[in-house]
């Protein structure tokens, strides 16, 4: 049987499914990069050692070759250690950068965020490129080695070399702006540019401003300090965000706990830079040699850019955390057009499961949809009613629950709540229209007559609301809908159950408003109450689904994940 819309979708030929790109294909496509890198390494290696070999061995000065050696590769090594430390130097450092380029070229297609991942490999090739060319840099700055070495010189070196601590820049930059915040990461960039331009304008200052160069350089500093304290101050924040959200979604814990280590660890590392580079001049350099402090900045810069390009699975999740502070998700169902299977009843008491249905549904090309709804608050439909066509001008809460008890409208809080939690019955009780009543401490003497005069109150509620339920029929509505957009693209209807209680606790959907055919349900069934009329619905229209213990899901989803892990052919022509 044809299905309407399908006609729609691209079609690819076989000859054209063979080109399309597939995780084998993307694998082979990092390994061909890989192959590239020791090749590149092996050159510059060979290349640098001719170049040290020329420098040492024929040298165009002699006693200023003498005089920059130790600066550069060692200082109070004898000469034929020094030679010795070149060499080394010559394999070492494009060695080093090689290996922590093709780390990051590794793990690219392993996290949601492309400009996260190409932010690290930029940023890391940065370093690589630093430690190739060095040497031919350094002979082209210094006309061969012709000058003598002076402490301005030395210093445009070093300052020279801090370029490539832009890629950390920009990738802090793409970090603070995913976890949201921006303002940071706008500032940060600003401050820190505007340090840069300080070191580099004593270069390009008229000899009449020699007095005030001096001061520049070190008021520069400032810039820098508030610069990488206002990373990690907006990174270990960004951490604290996060355990709040913790304690909000305890099946995040793991994921949670680990993006909360990292998010303080970048914290820590950023302040690296404001506390070592002033030092670079008088003590790292002086006592290690240039060369060999390239390798521990590079080293040090690698694990950095590690640190920072975490490849976390829930990175924008924890940004919009942010936005979503004192609220939780609403999820309205998501009915995916290429979608052959529709979880069409959850029980959501299993929320680590209910989470990743619905982020497995909100994948860019899921091949799984979700019609389940769930309503938070007032703006989501919370407390909203929907008209049945089959009432008789009744909404459908007479069907789903008949008269409701006028308890239902009162909302009573007898034991200490965190703010977060506090917030959370407000808002419902807002949106639901009940009367919320707080117990101010065990001993409260008048408890009793308050919630004996909250109950009269609710009754009055209920009466005014012809004893239809608080939280609505909006989802029942929303819900049916979403089933009836999924059964039209023929997609199969799947049930979860409780665990160990498949099929049990179906109801006829003329016995969903009966309170004492409910009960007696209620005592073993294996469905949440939203589900009990959701599956009551589908016997009802007579059609079929597939019955699923939710101990079984990760087996079901698998599937679907595996196929997801696919482009589309749409998104191939797009």
């Amino acid at each position: 049987m044809a299905v309407d819309g399908y006609s729609l979708l691209p079609t690819t030929s076989d000859d054209e499914a063979q080109n399309l790109a597939t995780p084998q294909t993307w694998t082979e496509a990092h390994k061909c990069k890989l192959k590239l890198l020791p090749w590149c390494t092996v050159f510059v290696a060979v290349f640098n050692l001719q170049i040290i070999n020329e420098l040492i061995n024929d040298p165009a000065h002699p006693e200023i070759l003498h005089q920059w050696l130790p600066w550069l590769f060692g200082p109070g090594l004898t000469p034929e250690a020094l030679v010795w430390s070149a060499w080394t130097q010559a394999i070492i450092l494009p060695l080093l950068g090689a290996l922590g380029t093709a780390s990051f070229i590794l793990r690219l297609g392993s996290s949601k965020s492309s400009r996260m991942e190409h932010a690290s490999l930029a940023a890391s090739l940065g370093v690589f490129v630093q430690l190739s060319v060095w040497e031919e840099c350094l002979l082209g700055l210094l006309g061969g080695l012709k000058e003598h070495p002076t402490e301005e010189l030395q210093r445009e070196l070093i300052e020279l070399s801090w370029g490539s601590h832009i890629g950390l820049l920009l990738l802090t930059f793409e970090k603070l702006f995913l976890l949201g915040w921006r303002w940071a990461a706008m500032s940060s960039f600003a401050m820190w540019s505007f340090w840069f331009w300080l070191r580099v304008l004593p270069f390009v200052l008229k000899p009449g401003w020699t007095p005030w160069i001096g001061a520049i350089r070190i008021g520069s500093w400032q810039f820098l300090i508030l610069a990488t304290g206002l990373q990690a101050w907006a990174l270990w924040a960004a951490a604290d965000e996060a355990f709040q959200f913790r304690e909000i979604r305890k099946n995040w814990a793991e994921q949670v706990d680990r993006e909360v280590f990292f998010l303080r660890c970048a914290a820590v590392v950023c302040i690296w830079d404001s506390v070592y580079m002033p030092l670079a001049e008088h003590f790292f350099v002086p006592m290690i040699g240039f060369a060999w402090y390239l390798a521990l900045d590079a080293f040090f810069m690698f694990v950095t850019i590690r640190v920072l390009g975490y490849e976390a699975e829930t990175l924008e999740d924890l940004g919009n955390m942010a936005r979503l502070q004192g609220k939780r998700i609403a999820f309205p169902g998501k009915v995916n057009p290429e979608a052959k299977d529709c979880i069409v009843s959850f029980p959501g008491k299993y929320s680590k499961e209910w989470d990743d249905a619905v982020k497995e549904a909100q994948g860019q090309s899921s091949l799984c949809s979700l019609a389940c709804v769930f309503l938070t608050d007032k703006q989501s439909g919370l407390g909203d009613h929907v008209e049945d066509p089959e009432g008789c001008g009744s909404c459908f809460c007479q069907a789903l629950y008949g008269n409701v008890d006028p308890a239902t409208y009162l909302s009573t809080v007898e034991e200490e709540l965190t703010e977060q939690e506090m917030l959370f019955k407000k808002s419902d009780a807002e949106a639901m229209g009940q009367v919320l009543l707080i117990r101010q401490a065990k001993n409260d003497a008048s408890w009793t007559a308050r919630k004996k005069e909250a109950l009269l109150k609710a009754a009055a509620k209920c009466k005014e609301n012809r004893y239809r339920a608080p939280w609505g029929c909006r989802w029942f509505a929303d819900w049916k809908e979403n089933v009836d957009k999924a059964g039209q693209q023929g997609q199969k209807f799947h049930v979860f159950y409780f665990e160990g209680k498949v099929g049990c606790g179906k109801m006829a959907w003329e016995d969903l408003n009966d309170e004492t055919k409910l009960q007696e349900v209620r005592d073993s069934t294996g469905l949440g109450k939203s589900q009990t009329a959701e599956v009551a619905w589908l016997d009802h229209l007579g059609l079929t689904y597939e019955e699923h213990d939710v101990g079984d899901f990760y087996r079901f989803i698998q599937p679907h994940q595996n196929n997801n892990m696919m482009p589309t052919a749409s998104e191939f022509h797009e």
